[in-house]
């Protein structure tokens, strides 16, 4: 007769396998969800993320004796607190903490319990009221943040942790050498000497490899444009020289371009960062898809019919998403862009007019963070400065929609403004006096 803790672990296995296909969806849900709101971010590597394994599930239960804990498999799932983990990745240790507050700026609708879920998608709730950077067991740092997903009535828990490149290298050592070996009782104290004193090392890397990285982007700044800003400029006056000239062609316009073009370039490399793709292997594809188009009968003159596309996230969102459909057949720009990107692109209509509306709404939100760095307010006054911005900057554009107010030298005038707009503010009492109809003057 098997012992009742072995059932436990064999029931609780079976209700993981029943629910795989679920905590699949969940995981991936939140991974494009991470990848989408961090994909602009220079410090941001990539999301990388994990469900727990039978194997993993049986090991805790019996390391941290979930049995008696938790008394049933359904208590032990709603209350582990890692069913699925994510770790956003950076480059450097110190970059850790910016994506923390990155973290803190994305989550900012409290839900309680110490719980806030974002705007972008309210089914996320993130326990922010954990102190960070946490202590682990073997004495050093770790930026981790316990969250759920709701899912049709389901709540599914999971663990974010936020991790450099030496730390994410440190970790599977530690795991690996010390956590799944039970067989170095005799000579702990060595091995955990050996192992602080290879983090030691790691951190020194980290600090070498980042004066390397400075180094090398001083050299970047002191060019021109770095070839990045190089192959964004060419590909940007491909586009604009094929396609102006093909409209004066065939309807006699003359027709000024050059910022819906950057526009489409700046939005396609962000598509190729959320896809994982290099630059090089990105950049040719689009210009065998610009060889292609080139060689194709097409009408500038007819009306394009965007596709029907499901509820966003939020009304922010979904008000920007119905402005920008209003102007593609009043605004010839527009009409353009679309055709354009319809035919460079090989998604599905609906994913590419919702994620181009996600990509403005992402930069405004980011320029107008960047604009705010430096005052000296809390982060929930924060929030609430960035709600109020967007309504004002949502407000101006919407006016007339133009898509040339959407080019990165308007972004980034707008980040100025808010610093400027902001100057006055040196105690938090000074957000009272702020006369937003002033800043809508100053766009």
């Amino acid at each position: 007769m098997k012992l009742e803790i072995f059932n436990f672990i064999d029931e609780s296995i079976k209700l993981l396998k029943e629910n795989e296909e679920e905590i699949k969806q969940v995981a991936k849900l939140l991974n494009k969800f991470f990848v989408d709101s961090f994909a602009y971010n220079d410090h941001f590597s990539q999301v990388v993320y994990r469900i727990k394994s039978p194997e993993s599930l049986k090991e805790k239960i019996l390391r941290n004796n979930f049995y008696v804990k938790y008394q049933t498999p359904k208590n032990l799932f709603r209350n582990l607190h890692d069913l699925i983990g994510l770790r956003l990745e950076c480059r450097f240790t110190q970059e850790e903490k910016i994506l923390y507050e990155d973290i803190l700026r994305l989550f900012s609708v409290e839900v309680g319990d110490g719980f806030f879920s974002s705007p972008l998608n309210p089914n996320i709730e993130m326990n922010l009221s954990m102190p960070q950077p946490q202590i682990q067991q073997n004495g050093f740092e770790i930026y981790k943040i316990d969250g759920h997903y709701n899912k049709n009535g389901k709540r599914y828990n999971f663990e974010l942790q936020m991790k450099s490149m030496v730390n994410v290298f440190w970790s599977e050592i530690e795991h690996k050498i010390l956590y799944k070996n039970f067989n170095y009782v005799v000579t702990e104290n060595f091995f955990r000497d050996m192992m602080s004193s290879i983090n030691e090392n790691l951190t020194m890397i980290d600090k070498q490899l980042r004066l390397v990285y400075k180094h090398l982007r001083s050299v970047e700044s002191s060019s021109v444009s770095t070839t990045k800003t190089q192959m964004k400029s060419m590909l940007s006056k491909m586009i604009h020289d094929m396609f102006a000239f093909r409209v004066h062609h065939q309807t006699g316009l003359m027709l000024d371009f050059k910022y819906a073009s950057d526009l489409l370039v700046d939005y396609m490399f962000f598509k190729s960062i959320e896809k994982k793709k290099g630059l090089g292997q990105e950049i040719i594809f689009f210009i065998d898809r610009l060889n292609i188009i080139s060689k194709t009968d097409l009408d500038f003159t007819t009306y394009i019919q965007l596709p029907r596309w499901s509820a966003f996230e939020n009304n922010e969102l979904e008000e920007m998403a119905q402005c920008i459909a209003a102007s593609v057949n009043e605004d010839y720009k527009w009409n353009l862009f679309f055709r354009i990107l319809f035919l460079l692109e090989d998604e599905h209509q609906e994913d590419q007019f919702k994620g181009l509306v996600y990509f403005i709404y992402q930069t405004w939100i980011f320029r107008v963070v960047r604009g705010m760095q430096g005052v000296p307010l809390s982060e929930k006054d924060k929030r609430g400065l960035l709600n109020r911005f967007y309504q004002v900057i949502f407000a101006h554009w919407s006016e007339e929609g133009d898509i040339d107010f959407l080019n990165m030298e308007t972004m980034r005038s707008i980040e100025k403004k808010v610093a400027s707009f902001l100057e006055i503010v040196e105690r938090p009492e000074d957000i009272w006096s702020l006369d937003f109809e002033e800043f809508y003057q100053m766009l």
